[in-house]
């Protein structure tokens, strides 16, 4: 259960810590977007339920894009973005695996959750926990796709990736791509 209090603190932090510059006398305002992993080895410690309740405060004052990389998809299925079965039945949606993997662009997997707020998400997919990404060109992927299309189209002010409890190539990657890490755990 969140603390409001924390919570509050921990959203006015990110939020006021949130860096804008001044450009000649104009004083036109360029954001910079940040980007946030919520990650931890550890099962049920709290990383998903991070994400989107830091998520949705954040997107109160600000535009907020959600990553699932966790296989397990519960950052997904919480917005009622799901996979049907059977597979014929499926309507297409982009996922997270499909941008890693070259099937689509970063703009074709991108959805909006939340119709009074600034909140979206790129889903996961179960696909994740079987696919090797073990290339030192892997470990970009992620990294590149934020900057060459998230951060250079300015669009979003805050990226927050939800990660499994892995220590393998996709938590490097996410790191790589990372400006700051949240790692919920139980106080005790």
């Amino acid at each position: 259960m969140y603390n409001k209090i924390i919570e509050k603190n921990l959203i006015n932090y990110i939020y006021n810590n949130f860096e804008i510059f001044y450009q000649g006398s104009k004083q036109k305002i360029m954001k910079k977007t940040r980007v946030l992993s919520v990650c931890n080895q550890k099962g049920g410690a709290g990383k998903t339920v991070s994400t989107r309740e830091i998520s949705y405060l954040l997107a109160g004052k600000a535009k907020v894009l959600m990553i699932d990389m966790d296989a397990s998809c519960n950052l997904t299925t919480s917005f009622d973005i799901i996979y049907p079965e059977p597979e014929e039945q499926r309507r297409k949606v982009n996922s997270i695996y499909d941008l890693l993997t070259g099937e689509c662009a970063v703009d074709e997997c991108i959805y909006k959750v939340d119709e009074s707020r600034e909140l979206y998400i790129v889903p996961g997919h179960r696909k994740m926990l079987s696919q090797n990404f073990t290339g030192i060109s892997d470990m970009t992927l992620l990294k590149d796709a934020i900057d060459d299309y998230i951060k250079t189209m300015n669009e979003f002010d805050f990226v927050l990736i939800d990660v499994g409890p892995t220590a393998g190539q996709i938590m490097m990657m996410v790191l790589y791509a990372s400006d700051y890490v949240i790692a919920p755990a139980e106080p005790g």
